[in-house]
């Protein structure tokens, strides 16, 4: 409120300067009519006669003043404007967080982040022209006014009557543009999406010779995003000559009304109402941007609309939890896809220390099963139990440690993806549990070690070093659940090995470990093994090495 209230003086003090150049053109002309002795008809006008070396200073004066308030406001305005978004940004983000696992699923890979991206921008628009300018292009335009009409009313008045006439044809030209708007940023967000997808996976697609047929995709996006954009800028553009055409018009009837209804002409009151409407016609240039860009903000608002709409789930607090789980169990679980079942009443119980093997075709549903113990997605049915107690997800959450089969790394530094979500991270644990999985060797001979930053997406790694990281901080949580899916698809015998002796001296120790997994190895060393088929679950008897799924 503080920024708002100073930005206001700033306009208000902006705009009485601007005001104040026509108020100096009665002046100017009252010293020249002096000078050439010309005698004014209407000398009791509130038009004061002052010096040249007056109206000198004040112009200087003046136009100091218009700067120091013009830098003052533009600075408050822009740290207004972005503290605004800020705050905007951060609030849509958290909504984007807590969405539904089912409505975040719904969206396409990059097409959240481009809408947030794109969206964000038009209500920076809307800020920008459509508060901000417009503000201070009414203060202007209403302080000018109100210099016309004191100096001399019944001149003024034919010039403003047509500045309703004005706002209403821009109005009713600005109403398009919302619709046009709302589909220019729609194409935009498909150009930003697709590009981004382009770019992850340009390796991939100049491997496969696929890159044209890509661009092809990428400028067809493209191309509907230009033709809304000239679309908009053209109803944008009409504001202009309506602007022109009023101020046309407005001048000729003052001249009218001046030279043709009186028999004398008193130059400076003249003079400041033509000058006072002219400076007028450019604010209201700047009312007819705004009122564009307000169209525009409300087209972004529209669609923002949509994503606040989407179901959301706050999510609690929650402690981690390293407390010993002596059972977990579920009984009746169900999740479907979009209508498409993927577990139909699953019913399983299991005891700490059992390192327990989840196999099945792909597709089957064991990523699905994990996520459900990790608390991550809601069962539609069913329920899940920790030491014989129904568990709600967050407790589950707490008590699990989750490593999904896309390794989930982030722009930051190695120690603090290890340590993800820890204020202060334990860089002794956090090498210790490296060590553990294999990892600290390829750890510390990269530059800065594990205060060196990943790329995005940590791409700068390979796929088993990205899994051994994730490995990493399933580990440093000390959760006593661990939920692994495909710890070992893209490591080396040898590294599979480590990873299966991490599992199983986590079960010894009294830990509950479920592992998706295709890897004989470890199917060999499970405790049990589920398979899962056609939505339910079916333990294996114990086996001999030939009796192998995969």
């Amino acid at each position: 409120m503080p920024l708002a209230l100073a930005s206001l003086v700033a306009m208000v003090v902006s705009a009485a300067a601007t005001a104040g150049y026509a108020w100096l053109v009665g002046p100017l002309v009252r010293t020249w009519e002096g000078n050439s002795g010309v005698e004014s008809a209407w000398g009791a006008l509130p038009v004061p006669s002052l010096s040249v070396p007056q109206i000198v200073g004040l112009l200087l004066g003046l136009g100091l003043l218009r700067a120091l308030s013009e830098t003052l406001r533009t600075h408050l305005a822009s740290k207004l404007q972005l503290g605004v978004i800020r705050e905007f940004r951060g609030k849509l983000l958290a909504h984007v967080l807590a969405l539904e696992p089912a409505s975040l699923l719904a969206w396409r890979r990059g097409e959240l982040s481009s809408r947030i991206q794109v969206e964000v921008h038009g209500v920076r628009i809307l800020l920008h022209m459509g508060v901000g300018q417009g503000i201070r292009s009414m203060l202007v335009a209403t302080a000018l006014a109100s210099v016309a009409l004191r100096v001399d009313t019944a001149l003024a008045i034919p010039g403003l009557l047509v500045l309703p006439f004005a706002v209403l044809l821009i109005l009713a030209a600005a109403r398009p543009a919302r619709k046009l708007q709302r589909e220019l940023f729609a194409a935009e967000s498909a150009v930003v999406g697709r590009t981004g997808e382009a770019i992850d996976g340009a390796a991939v697609l100049r491997a496969f010779g696929a890159t044209a047929s890509m661009w092809e995709s990428i400028d067809e996006a493209s191309t509907r995003s230009e033709q809304r954009g000239v679309a908009a800028e053209s109803w944008g553009a009409a504001a202009g000559p309506m602007v022109e055409l009023a101020a046309a018009l407005g001048v000729a009837l003052v001249f009218a009304f001046a030279w043709s209804g009186r028999s004398t002409v008193d130059l400076a009151s003249a003079g400041t109402v033509l000058v006072a409407l002219l400076l007028m016609y450019r604010p209201l240039h700047g009312i007819a941007q705004a009122v564009f860009g307000w169209w525009s903000g409300l087209a972004s608002l529209d669609r923002l609309d949509e994503l606040f709409a989407a179901s959301i789930e706050p999510a609690e607090p929650f402690p981690a939890s390293t407390d010993e789980v002596r059972s977990l169990g579920f009984d009746g679980l169900c999740f479907d896809y979009d209508g498409r079942p993927v577990l139909r009443g699953a019913c399983a119980a299991f005891r700490g220390g059992e390192l327990v093997a989840i196999t099945g075709e792909s597709g089957a549903g064991k990523s699905t099963l994990l996520a459900l113990l990790a608390g991550v997605l809601p069962p539609s049915a069913g329920q899940i139990a920790i030491d014989g107690q129904p568990a709600s997800r967050s407790s589950l959450t707490a008590a699990t440690a989750w490593m999904p089969q896309s390794p989930a790394l982030f722009r930051d530094t190695i120690l603090g993806n290890v340590a993800l979500g820890v204020g202060r991270p334990d860089r002794d644990r956090a090498l210790e549990v490296c060590q553990r999985v294999d990892a600290h060797d390829f750890i510390s001979k990269r530059p800065q070690g594990y205060d060196g930053v990943l790329h995005e997406g940590g791409t700068d790694l390979s796929t088993g070093q990205r899994q051994r990281i994730c490995l990493a901080r399933a580990l440093y949580t000390g959760a006593p659940v661990l939920l692994l899916d495909e710890p070992s698809s893209a490591l080396d015998d040898t590294h599979q090995r480590s990873v299966i002796r991490v599992c199983i001296e986590h079960a010894n120790q009294g830990g509950l470990v479920f592992v998706a997994t295709h890897c004989e190895d470890f199917l060999r060393h499970a405790d049990r093994v589920l398979e899962l088929r056609d939505g339910t679950v079916t333990e294996w008897e114990r086996r001999s090495e030939d009796r192998l799924l995969h």
